[in-house]
């Protein structure tokens, strides 16, 4: 789990996890760096309220999520946010997202 003081954390930080199987982000937790999450094999992940933006390709080719809830106030999904998830069944986005 991380911390509850993060707020963000930089580019491609959990790229090439592919150990990394469920990931809790603390609430105050705001943006989903670019390539973040990218080839991983995350299975669970629960993202905060606070959360407003995904990266660029943030979870790209991550082979073990079937299904991801985007928080009401991302306002911001990037390009190939989810592309290459074979397994990904069910996505929620949110009301009034303005861009992605």
């Amino acid at each position: 789990m991380i911390p509850e003081s993060v707020s963000n954390i930089g580019e491609g930080a959990f790229s090439g996890c592919t150990k990394l199987k469920k990931v809790k982000l603390p609430d105050n937790f705001q943006v989903i760096s670019d390539y973040m999450f990218s080839n991983c094999n995350i299975k669970k992940i629960s993202l905060p309220e606070g959360l407003t933006a995904i990266g660029r390709n943030a979870f790209e080719n991550n082979t073990g999520l079937k299904s991801i809830v985007i928080p009401e106030k991302v306002s911001y999904i990037g390009e190939y946010a989810l592309s290459g998830c074979e397994k990904l069944e069910k996505v929620s986005l949110p009301d009034e997202m303005t861009s992605g």
